[in-house]
Formats: structure tokens, sequence, C-alpha cells
């Protein structure tokens, strides 16, 4: 019984193998405290226009990062 579970398990793993392989992972952005000044405000432009302001948590987080980049 647990013989049949786990060869049923390795045969979807086997399955999922090559296609996974294929397939790029979508790229996902870069976390905020690792951005350079120029990502941080190409970013905060981006989230402008698909927000719709700046009010947003990332949107402030980004602001933040702005300005501590600036300070230094």
């Amino acid at each position: 019984m647990a013989d049949e579970k786990k060869d049923k398990k390795d045969a979807a793993k086997a399955e999922q193998a090559p296609a996974a392989e294929g397939q790029k992972k979508p790229e996902r952005n870069p976390k905020i405290n690792k951005m350079t000044l120029d990502a941080v405000e190409k970013q905060i432009e981006s989230v402008k226009a698909s927000q719709g302001g700046l009010i947003s948590r990332s949107a402030k987080q980004l602001l933040r990062r702005r300005d501590l980049l600036k300070s230094k």
C-alpha cells in the first residue's frame, strides 16, 4: 500500500520534471533594499502609472529607499 503511493508520487514527479525544465520561471522584482537609485526611480514611475498614485505600501517603501539613497 505504501509502496504504491510512493510509486505514484515518483511517477508524477517524473512527468513534471521535463515540463519544468522547458519552462522559465517568471522574473521577480528585486528586493527594494537592494535596488539602486535608478532602479528605484523607474519602479516609482511604474507604480504611479499602474496604481495611479503613491499611496500603496510598496510605493511608500520605494519612496523611503529613494530618500535613503539620496541622503548618502
